[in-house]
């Protein structure tokens, strides 16, 4: 009796052990050994030879690497392309990259990290990062939710809600957008964040650009319950669209703002509020999008990657979006807390303007705007609560997690 116990136990432990197994390899955790050969392959087409390397305390890699020689460059549209050190049209708030880098309160990085000139700065990606990003895609994860869908929220792998106040259709050249940090706490497979976006060409063939902050554990790796500064570009309603520079596109400029880098501290509850002064603009002269972090330049999405966005953008949003498979219910989304509870509470984006003509700043039309909730029963926005600068044209928007509304 004791033999047969014992033989019962030995299978099902077996069996449990194969399920466990099984379902580490569902979840990417380990790949086979021609799996992994391929992974290698891409990580060293990625990750190119850097001049100086530095590992932060929370474990993340950054290469400086020679700015001719960057990943954007790998792309077939981009063979012959010359960097643009700093765009033809330069708005007057942006500041040159030839000036010394002032310490923001955000701290990226470690004090004694300091690229050489003639270098960018890039975070660098891991066995792990790849494993995700292939996972994700084979279950159809489709990465930010079109901010022009209307209704129509969830795909086939969960719900993306979004809280936003859209803009459009107008013709404009750009947008500016300060967005104060938060940390949501998600689970493995969610993301929670914060963008602004735009948006040109015919609505079948849309290229957009994302910007902002995410707390997304899939996507990043090393801290994966912290915030991150993120991009997302794509074109042609791209299905999955391409974030920071894991493929060829961006030509980063900045030898010292990394995409993908940590952003700290975060806001308070009730307390002190920390933002990102985010812009997207495009240059007159040759069409190049470019990205500015707190007035400094990081890089540009050349004219060339997309058709129907080279003469301005047509759309733009501003706001919260947070994404959950369909097992679990929702994150939260900003601070987690309704927008009517106001300053210092809700997450917020203030100073909301659209950039027309040579860098001529103004605020949206508001018969162009039109604020978009995906399920009020979940996240909820109310926009233009204030009665001065930069608080006249705000958004404040979120909601508390749990939800399972529609």
């Amino acid at each position: 009796m004791a033999s047969f116990n014992n033989f019962v136990l030995l299978l099902l432990l077996t069996f449990t052990l194969i399920l466990v197994i099984e379902a580490a390899q569902e979840r990417g955790a380990i790949p086979s050994e021609e799996e992994k050969k391929e992974l290698e392959r891409q990580l060293k087409a990625i990750n190119k030879p850097a001049i100086k390397s530095y590992k932060t305390k929370q474990g993340d890699i950054f290469d400086c690497i020679n700015i001719h020689k960057q990943l954007a460059f790998d792309h077939h549209l981009l063979k012959n392309h010359s960097v643009q050190l700093k765009p033809k049209n330069v708005p007057e708030w942006i500041i040159s990259n030839n000036n010394s880098w002032k310490a923001d309160p955000l701290q990226y990085l470690q004090e004694d990290i300091n690229c050489p000139d003639g270098t960018v700065i890039v975070k660098r990606t891991t066995m792990q990062d790849l494993m995700h990003a292939q996972r994700l895609k084979a279950i159809g994860f489709s990465g930010p939710r079109n901010f022009l869908t209307e209704r129509n929220n969830t795909d086939v792998t969960g719900p993306h809600y979004a809280a936003t106040v859209n803009f459009g259709p107008s013709n404009f050249y750009g947008v500016k957008g300060n967005l104060n940090l938060w940390n949501p706490q998600v689970s493995q497979d969610q993301f929670s964040g914060a963008f602004m976006a735009v948006a040109g060409g015919p609505k079948k063939r849309l290229s957009s650009i994302y910007v902002g902050w995410m707390v997304n554990p899939s996507l990043y790796q090393i801290s994966p319950d912290h915030v991150h500064l993120y991009t997302h570009w794509g074109k042609d309603n791209d299905k999955f669209g391409c974030y920071d520079i894991t493929c060829p596109g961006f030509v980063q400029i900045s030898k010292n703002i990394p995409l993908g880098g940590l952003l700290q501290p975060v806001s308070v509850y009730n307390g002190t509020q920390y933002e990102i002064k985010l812009s997207l603009y495009q240059d007159l002269g040759n069409g190049d999008w470019w990205f500015a972090y707190n007035n400094e330049n990081v890089g540009y999405w050349p004219a060339s990657l997309f058709m129907g966005f080279e003469k301005g953008a047509n759309y733009a949003a501003w706001g919260g979006q947070v994404y959950s498979p369909v097992t679990e219910k929702t994150p939260v989304m900003g601070s987690g807390h309704w927008p009517k509870e106001g300053l210092n509470k809700a997450a917020y984006v203030n100073n909301i303007k659209v950039i027309k003509g040579l860098g001529k700043v103004l605020d949206p039309e508001r018969d162009r705007l039109k604020a978009r909730e995906t399920s009020s029963k979940c996240y909820r926005t109310l926009y233009g609560n204030g009665d001065k600068e930069p608080w006249l044209t705000t958004l404040s928007y979120g909601g508390p997690a749990g939800c399972i509304g529609k």
